[in-house]
Formats: C-alpha cells, sequence, structure tokens
C-alpha cells in the first residue's frame, strides 16, 4: 500500500490514523485485529501527545501531534500554524515579548516576559534555574558563570570562589541591580572573607550601594582580584575597595561611578588598567580612583566630583601614566618613579595643596595638559612638588598651560623640599602665567617662607 492509499484509507476511517502514527497501527484498525488508530503498535513507538501537552522531542516527526492541532513551539496547539499553505510555524522569536513557555519558538523559554535561551540566564523572576544571585553563587562551581535577568536583587556573597557575574544576553547593565543588604553583616554586595586568592569578573551589571555609609559595593579585604567591564557603580561608601594587595592587576572598563560618598574606585597591592570610565560624585571629599601597586594605567576617563578630593591618586613603585582624562573638582595626586600625564584638563579642582597637581618622589613628565580654575588654601594653586625622602624631577613638555590658578603662595607651582633636590624644567610652547599672585612660581623649604623664582620656568 503507498502512503496515498493509505492517507485515503485513513480519512475514511475518521482521521485517527496520519502516516505519523504508523502504518502498522493503521492497518490492525482497518481489519480489526485489535488496538485503536493512533496507538503505539509495540515498544519504543511514540504516542500521540494530547492537543495541548508537550511535542517535538524527535521520537517522531514533530512527536504527531492530532489533526486538528500541530507541534510548533514544543506543544500542541490548535491554530498556530499560518494558512498560506507552507505549514510554517507561528511562534515568538527571541527578544519578542511572551506571556509563557508555549508562546516562544522551540530553541527559547519565556523569562521574564522576554523570549530567549534558556542557557543565557541562571538568575530572573520567572522561568529560570534560580530567583536570587546567593542560590546560583552556592550552586556554580569555582570559576563558573552566572548570568542574570533583569531586576533587582538583594545580594550579599562571601566570595569564596572565583566567579564571574554577568548579564543575560540583550540585558542592559542599568536593568540587572544587584542591591546592598544591610542586614547581611557583609560590608559589600561582594565581600571577600580573606580566605584565598579569588578573582571576580563583572560584566554588565550595576552594583547599588544603598545602604551603606562605608563601602558596599565590592570589597575585598586582601585576597580579591576585581575586573569590571560595561558596569555601573552606584550611592553608598566606595563603589569598589580592594583594601590591600590584589593577587593580580585589576582591569576596569567602560564603567560609570557614581554618588560615592568616599571614592569610585580604589584598588591597592597590584596595581590596575582603568579605561573608558566615568565617575561623578557631588558629596564633597569624595575621591574617584586610587590605584596602588608596581603599575597604573588610567586613560578616557572623565571625572567629576563635589569638591576637595582627588580625581587621580596613584602610588606606584613602578610607571603611572594617566592620559586623556578630564577632570573637574577634583586635581591629580602621583606618587612614581616614574609618572606620565598626557593631554589632561583639569579645572575647578580645590584641595590645601597642589590643587591641580601634586607630585612626590620620583620623575615626572606632562605633556599637552591644562590646569586652570584651581585653587590651594596653602600652596600651589596649579601644580605642587613636594620632595619628602627623595628628589624631585618635573619636565613640562610641549602644550602645558598653568593659568588662571589660585593660592597664597605659588599660585601657578610651588616646590617644597626640606633637603632633596627638586629640578623643573620646560619647554617654551608650555605656558605658567595669569594666576592670582606676581610670583607664578615659588619655593620653600619650611612651608613658612616662600623664595619667588622666577627661573623655574623659561
Amino acid at each position: 500500500m503507498d502512503l496515498g492509499a493509505f492517507d485515503t484509507i485513513a480519512k475514511l476511517l475518521g482521521g485517527a490514523a496520519t502516516r505519523r502514527a504508523g502504518i502498522t497501527a493503521a492497518v490492525s484498525a482497518a481489519f480489526g485485529l485489535g488496538g485503536r488508530a493512533g496507538e503505539a503498535a509495540g515498544p519504543g513507538t511514540a504516542q500521540r501527545p494530547k492537543p495541548e501537552g508537550p511535542c517535538g522531542d524527535r521520537t517522531r516527526k514533530d512527536n504527531a501531534c492530532t489533526k486538528d492541532s500541530q507541534c510548533c513551539t514544543g506543544f500542541c496547539k490548535k491554530g498556530i500554524r499560518n494558512k498560506d499553505g507552507k505549514g510554517r510555524c507561528r511562534c515568538a522569536p527571541k527578544k519578542h515579548s511572551c506571556t509563557d513557555k508555549t508562546v516562544c519558538c522551540k530553541r527559547f523559554s519565556c523569562i521574564d516576559g522576554i523570549c530567549q535561551k534558556a542557557a543565557s540566564c541562571d538568575v530572573c523572576a520567572n522561568g529560570c534555574t534560580y530567583a536570587t544571585v546567593e542560590e546560583a553563587w552556592s550552586a556554580t562551581p569555582d570559576g563558573g558563570t552566572i548570568a542574570i535577568g533583569a531586576g533587582t536583587y538583594p545580594t550579599a556573597i562571601a566570595v569564596d570562589k572565583s566567579m564571574t557575574v554577568t548579564a543575560c544576553d540583550g540585558v542592559a547593565a542599568a536593568d540587572v541591580v544587584l542591591s546592598y543588604k544591610p542586614e547581611s553583616g557583609l560590608l559589600g554586595v561582594f565581600d571577600d572573607p580573606d580566605v584565598a586568592n579569588h578573582t571576580l569578573n563583572l560584566i554588565g551589571v550595576t552594583i547599588d550601594s544603598t545602604g551603606s555609609d562605608s563601602y558596599g559595593g565590592v570589597y575585598g579585604r586582601s585576597h580579591l582580584t576585581v575586573n569590571a567591564d560595561s558596569c555601573g557603580f552606584q550611592n553608598g561608601g566606595i563603589g569598589v575597595y580592594i583594601y590591600t594587595a590584589m593577587p593580580d592587576p585589576a582591569t576596569v572598563t567602560n564603567c560609570t561611578f557614581s554618588n560615592f560618598r568616599f571614592g569610585g574606585l580604589e584598588l591597592r597591592g597590584a596595581g590596575a588598567t582603568v579605561t573608558d570610565c566615568t565617575f561623578t560624585s557631588s558629596l564633597p571629599g569624595s575621591n574617584g580612583v586610587d590605584v596602588s601597586g608596581p603599575t597604573a594605567t588610567i586613560t578616557d576617563c572623565t571625572i567629576s566630583l563635589g569638591g576637595g578630593g582627588r580625581a587621580v591618586h596613584t602610588s606606584c613603585s613602578g610607571t603611572a601614566v594617566v592620559s586623556r582624562i578630564t577632570a573637574a573638582g577634583g586635581g591629580f595626586w602621583l606618587v612614581s618613579p616614574d609618572g606620565q600625564v598626557r593631554d589632561c584638563a583639569i579645572t575647578g579642582a580645590p584641595n590645601n595643596r597642589g590643587a591641580g597637581l601634586l607630585v612626590g618622589d620620583g620623575t615626572y613628565t606632562i605633556e599637552r595638559t591644562t590646569i586652570s580654575g584651581c585653587t590651594a588654601t596653602l600652596f600651589g594653586g596649579g601644580i605642587c612638588a613636594r620632595a619628602d625622602s627623595g628628589p624631585i624631577s618635573l619636565t613640562l613638555l610641549d602644550g602645558v598651560v598653568v593659568t588662571g590658578n589660585t593660592a597664597p603662595e605659588g599660585s601657578g607651582i610651588a616646590t617644597y623640599t626640606t633637603g632633596p633636590a627638586i629640578t623643573i624644567t620646560g619647554a617654551t610652547t608650555s605656558k605658567v602665567y595669569g594666576n592670582n599672585t606676581g610670583d607664578q612660581c615659588e619655593s620653600t623649604t619650611d612651608g613658612s617662607t616662600w623664595v619667588p623664582q622666577p627661573s623655574c620656568w623659561p
């Protein structure tokens, strides 16, 4: 019997048998050999699912839904195939809104009202394996990844293993918020308990430290390395604070730090690379980025502070590179054997000394940088070089402009040494002018007697 004849017989018998149900069942029904059309003839033969049941498990082609329903979204449903004669599935594609899992195409699940790959989200309000970040953390092995869907998740985790925490595919960082839990007793959303070296990678999530007056974001006591990409850190005391030596250098890229009381980013021990970040805080005394260790590289950042804090502070045993930084309301404080400042603009920074730029023992070059409108209450409105235990060499290369700054002493440049030599050299294309005292450059050895230095500039 060919398949066409088989279908004709099946239709005459009430449509209970189809070619998907199998020839054996049709013949049995037609000749009264027992059983009903549509039943399995023996072990290993798939049963037809109910009209609203699951399908498509590949035990039979499309799992043979009944005549008036078809397998399209992984469930037998009525009227979900187009009437264009091509039998195409009418289902919700990726990123389409959904109400339940029977709406999405087979490859996707309905997670937080959006059709997406089930494996792309571990944590979400509905449809995921876990409802909280803590649950996912406990169940994920060392070195694993936790993907989080849109929502706000009160979180308190003692970092006892290395982990990557990321937003689900297609979910914006602003929509994935991990908030501080004051009742947890931890010092941050992520708190290193100081037990072993671990690495925490944060990708595309927001850490909200509201409720924390001191820390609140990520707090590392001594054994935690933090890497962050495309994240937001907001509110509380400090966005990311690594108290002592990180095991490895940190990398922070394309992140925003906002409304922090003490500092946006403080990384101590192994050094760091900070790139394409934005720091904003209107709170007085707050700092931007503070890095210590062998090397520090801080580039392409915008820093706006409420006043009194430092936009950039580095303390390095090697090279500190600060380039293409726009800083308002806070200056730089660099201590390094090799400090480099290039293509920066520092404006409106207040402090007691070296409001625009303060350098300690070491060798520094400044190039194509403007320092203006800064105010020091003691000395060094624009730049202050203070030698405490070693000499300072400060070279002002092409394009340095120090102007419009204010200080009682050395409104342009002030040098302060108790013994070690301070040498300042400069290019003729750099300028120190228009600061609020007649003596643009002054020096002192005791902090009280200031001597004009007309030759400090070429």
